[in-house]
C-alpha cells in the first residue's frame, strides 16, 4: 500500500513563491491579525444592535449592517483561497478569485452607502432560489423530487412569486417565466464602484473584468493558458507571473476591506489600519509597474491614491 503524501500542492512552486514574495509573507501575519480584529469588533457591534432592535423598529440601516459585514467577512475567506492558489503557481485560478473579492467588497460598500438597497438585496434570495427550481423543471425535472421535498418546492415557489410581484415583474403567458431578469440592483457593478470609491472604479478592469474572462469559456481566457513557442504552442500548467499580480491586487482589495470595516462600524483602529496601508508600497513598488499605490483613507471609501 502506497504511503499517503504529507502535503497537497506543488512543492517547487511553493518554494519559488516564498522566495519571490518574502516581503509580503512577512507582512501577512500583521494584515491577518488586523483583519481578524476588525471582523471580531464589527461582529460585536452587530450583536449589540440585534439585542436592542425589534422587528417593528428595524430600519434600513439595521438590515444593511449584517449584510455589509457578511460580504466583507467573505472577502477574507476569498483572499485565503487566492493565496493557496497563488502559492502553488496557479495564478490564473488566483486571478479568478479576485472577481469574488472585488464584487463582494463593492457591493458591501454600496449597500453601506445606500442602506435602502439592503432590502432589495435580501429579497433577491427568493428570486434566485425560484430561478433554480424553474431551471430544474426545464432541464432535469426528475431530480426535483430527489433534491427537494414537496414542502420545500411549495415554499420556494410561493416566495418567488411574491418577490417578483413586489418587483412588478411581467411573466410570459406561454411559459410562465419572468420576462425581466434584472439583478437586485438597478445599476451595474462599475457604476456602483464609481459611487463608492474612485480607486476601486479604476481597478474594475484588472480586478473584475479580466477575471470574468478567465472564469468563462472565452478566447481571452485561453490566451492566459496557452503559450506560443517555436514550431507551435504549448499549454501552461503553471501561471506564476499571474499569481504575483493576483496577490498584489488581492492585498490592495483587503486594505480597502480594512478601511471600510474600521470606518463603517466606527471601530476606531485608525493607527493599526494606517500601519497596514503604509506597508503596501514598500512591498510592491519594485515588483510590478501595474501596482496600485495606496494610503489609508479617513473617508472609509477604501485605499486612495497619493
Amino acid at each position: 500500500m502506497s504511503q499517503l503524501p504529507v502535503s497537497v500542492g506543488d512543492v517547487s512552486a511553493q518554494q519559488r513563491f516564498i522566495a519571490a514574495h518574502r516581503s509580503f509573507l512577512l507582512e501577512f501575519p500583521k494584515l491577518k491579525s488586523t483583519l481578524e480584529m476588525l471582523i471580531d469588533e464589527s461582529h460585536k457591534k452587530i450583536s449589540e444592535q440585534r439585542g436592542n432592535v425589534t422587528d417593528a423598529s428595524q430600519t434600513d440601516e439595521h438590515i444593511a449592517k449584517p449584510i455589509v459585514f457578511s460580504l466583507a467577512r467573505a472577502t477574507y475567506d476569498d483572499f485565503s483561497e487566492l493565496l493557496v492558489l497563488a502559492g502553488n503557481g496557479m495564478g490564473v485560478g488566483a486571478t479568478k478569485v479576485l472577481r469574488s473579492i472585488y464584487e463582494r467588497l463593492v457591493t458591501a460598500m454600496y449597500i453601506a452607502k445606500k442602506p435602502s438597497e439592503a432590502r432589495l438585496f435580501m429579497e433577491q434570495s427568493a428570486i434566485e432560489r425560484g430561478k433554480i427550481i424553474n431551471r430544474y423543471k426545464a432541464v432535469v425535472p426528475d431530480r426535483l423530487a430527489e433534491d427537494f421535498t414537496a414542502e420545500n418546492l411549495e415554499e420556494i415557489q410561493q416566495k418567488f412569486t411574491e418577490a417578483n410581484a413586489q418587483r412588478k415583474v411581467d411573466f410570459c403567458k406561454t411559459c410562465g417565466q419572468p420576462k425581466n431578469q434584472e439583478a437586485w440592483t438597478r445599476v451595474s457593478l462599475d457604476t456602483m464602484a464609481k459611487e463608492v470609491s474612485q480607486q476601486l472604479f479604476d481597478a474594475y478592469a484588472t480586478c473584475y473584468l479580466q477575471p470574468t474572462y478567465l472564469i468563462h469559456a472565452t478566447p481571452t481566457g485561453l490566451d492566459f493558458r496557452v503559450r506560443f513557442i517555436e514550431g507551435g504552442w504549448e499549454y501552461k500548467h503553471l501561471s506564476e507571473p499571474e499569481a504575483h499580480g493576483a496577490v498584489m491586487r488581492g492585498h490592495f482589495l483587503m486594505l480597502a476591506v480594512l478601511s471600510h470595516l474600521n470606518v463603517y462600524f466606527e471601530i476606531g483602529r485608525d493607527d493599526e489600519v494606517r500601519s497596514r496601508f503604509e506597508a503596501f508600497n514598500p512591498i510592491w513598488e519594485e515588483k510590478s509597474p501595474a501596482r496600485h499605490p495606496v494610503s489609508s483613507s479617513s473617508s472609509g471609501s477604501g485605499p486612495a491614491k497619493h
